[in-house]
């Protein structure tokens, strides 16, 4: 399965809303940098409840969504 994950870096609060079917708003706290995709990672394993080892990143799509495949 699929999900597509909308990123929204230096949020004031920490949170994710769903938008959609597999569609995810992520609010994070920090700006965007090299950990970012990690981070988000450990954030959707969370809000999920699947183990991080079950979610790898496929890849960005043309509006800079992340996508992300749970195994």
């Amino acid at each position: 399965m699929e999900i597509t994950v909308k990123a929204r870096f230096d949020a004031g609060k920490q949170r994710i809303e769903r938008y959609g079917p597999d569609q995810y708003i992520a609010y994070l706290q920090f700006k965007e940098d090299k950990d970012a995709l990690q981070v988000l990672r450990i954030v959707l394993s969370r809000y999920l409840g699947v183990p991080l080892r079950r979610i790898q990143f496929k890849c960005r799509n043309q509006m800079e969504d992340y996508i992300f495949t749970l195994l």
